[in-house]
């Protein structure tokens, strides 16, 4: 006989019921496939918030752009201030008015006192350009006003003039110091000429001929184009008609040869030389 013992329907149900409790009390894995969905809705949820809070924040933007403009205040704005550009422009400009104002007068002073107001205005500044332009020209004028003074023998004043041309016009300068040397050339030569037409006039003798022509010899040496010559021309022509009526009186008085020889003295190129020749050729047949 088999020892084991046949199994009551009692002792079935007791076994089933020892299994679902044994089942109810220790828990099965999770499988993997909930984990997978578990994963999924997470990331979902997560995703909704961030179209949550990025979606407020737009709504957030969307009212502040409706919001209105606030309201102008009645007070003026004050005009922004002008840039240092602007600035230089219009104290340039101020410059060159205030320069402008000295050339009222066409004076040389004035249009040199021009120059230097201009030359205040840097390289490269506003109305730099402008301001070269004008120091050329009012250069220019200084130097013509100068030439006209020494057009007019006012050589002294020239030069004068001539020394307010400024260095900042190159070309009027070098042509003002040019001309100073001349004129003061001609000043020394004029001073030379009013020496020869003193010394000419300390060798006069009334009695002697030959004191007017060594006289008449000196003034020859002041040229046609220096100060003095008119003066010197007018003397030379008297001298010369003296020493030619010095020769004829001596004829008159019967000493031809002195006549003759007086008559010698008359320098040539002057009114009396003519005749003067025409009364040797005549006393010559007579003697």
């Amino acid at each position: 006989m088999s020892d084991r013992q046949p199994i009551s329907p009692t002792n079935k149900i007791e076994q089933k019921q020892k299994t679902a409790k044994s089942t109810a009390t220790s828990p099965s894995p999770t499988p993997r496939w909930l984990w997978f969905v578990w994963g999924v809705a997470s990331t979902l949820v997560v995703m909704m918030i961030f179209d949550e809070v990025v979606g407020l924040s737009k709504v957030r933007k969307g009212i502040a752009n409706l919001e209105p403009e606030p309201t102008v205040s009645s007070n003026p704005t004050p005009s922004p201030e002008p840039n240092s550009s602007q600035q230089t422009a219009t104290e340039n400009q101020t410059r060159l008015n205030d320069a402008r104002v000295n050339l009222q007068f066409l004076q040389a002073y004035g249009f040199n006192r021009a120059i230097e107001i201009a030359a205040e205005i840097e390289t490269n500044a506003p109305l730099y350009s402008q301001a070269r332009e004008d120091i050329t020209r009012w250069s220019e004028t200084i130097l013509d006003i100068a030439i006209g003074r020494g057009e007019d023998g006012n050589y002294i004043d020239a030069i004068a003039t001539a020394q307010l041309v400024p260095e900042e016009d190159s070309r009027s300068y070098l042509r003002s110091q040019q001309l100073i040397e001349e004129w003061k050339i001609t000043i020394g030569r004029e001073q030379i000429n009013d020496a020869l037409l003193t010394a000419a006039k300390a060798l006069i003798d009334p009695e002697l001929a030959s004191s007017y022509h060594r006289a008449i010899a000196i003034l020859g040496q002041i040229d046609r184009q220096q100060s003095g010559y008119q003066e010197a021309e007018l003397l030379i022509r008297q001298w010369s008609e003296k020493i030619y009526l010095m020769a004829s009186d001596r004829a008159t008085a019967g000493n031809l040869k002195l006549a003759i020889q007086t008559a010698n003295l008359v320098p040539e190129n002057t009114p009396a030389y003519e005749d003067a020749q025409k009364a040797i050729a005549r006393w010559e047949k007579i003697n």
